[in-house]
């Protein structure tokens, strides 16, 4: 795996937890698009225009006419950034403020250059047709050189880049969830339709192979598809909150990423060839015919290394969106300092409620907080990090001025994108009942 180098040019600071600069996933955010939106300057007004690209490599390629304004404009300064971004989902939440959108967007930057050789000019507006729809090139007849002759064609290095993805559900605040409000997705995706061909052609003439096959590819189907890794694909056969059923295939000599699910089970069906599954340190080969079930918190990864495509069903419950944590484990490191914590669930025993909140300190694997709200005029904890566990002693005064101690070990979890702590806890006063509440990370 590559990565471009952070600078403070392509950093990004808002929605970090989004961002990749993973060249991968970049280049696969361009291949499935054909629309950028480059900016440039013209007569001191900042300007943005739609601009159709090819890509090759780390290279990207814009044409227009030898009177464009804006490729002459960036031609003069030898550099340019250029957007690419899908759409993929409207998120509707309980409030305003948490709508929001699934997307995937990548900006580029970079130094640009005019391809004056023929060859060369040619060269890059084969990679842009191809880019449009692979195989057009070959159906059409060859340009004239006047035509070359009065088109600009530049190059784009990409030096640098990054992206952001927003591929999960609605985050909204705990005590919304009880709101009697619809939330949601509403899935978008762009289709082919089936070709219609141009009233001047002979009525005989059919449609060609390349135009078949990308319709093939882009038209609207019963069942989602989507693209994964290098070259992997997926269908989605059943796609709810509480289960996934995908139909999935891999190409010879292709693996996902190493990971593991918190809450979400799942079962692998070979439907034709052998994978190669890894859980934790074991290696099991799962043929045709067989299947493996595979529970939350295992790390695993399937891999095809035959020679021949790997097809296999895999059943999820509840769906693994937003529930997936990638290799490399052991070099995320839990942060908690700065981060504020609110109740979702307590036994009847415990004084939480919705109404407390948790603000969390932390020096290396020692943690301490305060907390207040709902029965709550103040409290505080102190502790550590051990291993996968919180592990502290609290003690707070209630609004009935009884001064309450006790005991905790917490797991940590996450779920969206947020940490979770699912607490069990001990009263070291009064009745030396136990109980358990699980808090959710918020915004502040």
């Amino acid at each position: 795996m590559q990565d471009y180098s952070k600078s403070k040019l392509n950093r990004v600071k808002r929605g970090k937890i989004r961002a990749t600069y993973d060249v991968e996933k970049i280049n696969t955010i361009l291949d499935a698009g054909f629309i950028g939106y480059v900016s440039y300057v013209y007569e001191g007004r900042a300007i943005t225009l739609p601009m159709a690209y090819g890509r090759k490599d780390n290279k990207i390629y814009l044409h227009g006419s030898q009177a464009n304004r804006m490729l002459l404009a960036l031609l003069k300064t030898k550099e340019m950034s250029m957007t690419v971004m899908h759409l993929d989902a409207l998120v509707l939440a309980r409030s305003g403020l948490h709508h929001s959108v699934n997307y995937r967007s990548a900006t580029l930057f970079g130094a640009i250059k005019n391809i004056e050789n023929p060859k060369e000019k040619e060269n890059a507006l084969f990679c842009f047709m191809e880019h449009m729809m692979k195989g057009r090139w070959e159906g059409i007849r060859p340009m004239h050189k006047e035509e070359l002759d009065r088109t600009i064609v530049v190059e784009m290095i990409i030096e640098t880049a990054s992206a952001k993805i927003r591929d999960v559900g609605v985050a909204d605040e705990p005590e919304d969830y009880d709101l009697d409000v619809w939330a949601g997705l509403v899935p978008l995706k762009q289709v082919a339709e089936y070709p219609i061909p141009d009233d001047g052609l002979p009525k005989k003439m059919d449609i060609p192979k390349h135009v078949l096959d990308y319709y093939e590819m882009n038209k609207e189907e019963n069942s989602e598809h989507y693209n994964w890794g290098n070259s992997c694909g997926g269908w989605h056969l059943v796609k709810s909150e509480n289960l996934s059923v995908i139909e999935e295939l891999m190409p010879a000599n292709t693996l996902e990423q190493k990971h593991y699910h918190n809450f979400s089970e799942q079962f692998f069906y070979i439907l034709n060839g052998t994978a190669t599954i890894k859980i934790e340190k074991e290696v099991i080969a799962v043929k045709k015919g067989e299947g493996i079930h595979i529970y939350p918190k295992i790390i695993h990864q399937i891999k095809n290394e035959k020679s021949s495509d790997l097809e296999f069903i895999v059943i999820s419950q509840p769906t693994t969106r937003g529930d997936r944590i990638n290799e490399p484990f052991e070099k995320k490191e839990l942060n908690l300092n700065g981060k504020f914590f609110k109740s979702i669930s307590s036994s009847k025993n415990g004084e939480v409620s919705s109404s407390t909140v948790f603000e969390y300190r932390q020096n290396k694997n020692v943690i301490w907080a305060t907390y207040q709200g709902g029965e709550i005029l103040f409290g505080t904890l102190s502790g550590r990090i051990e291993e996968q566990y919180l592990t502290f002693t609290y003690q707070h005064q209630n609004k009935n001025g009884d001064f309450k101690t006790g005991k905790c070990k917490s797991t940590i979890e996450t779920k969206g994108g947020k940490l979770i702590l699912k607490e069990k806890w001990e009263w070291t006063c009064g009745d030396y009942s136990k109980g358990e509440s699980s808090l959710e990370e918020i915004k502040r």
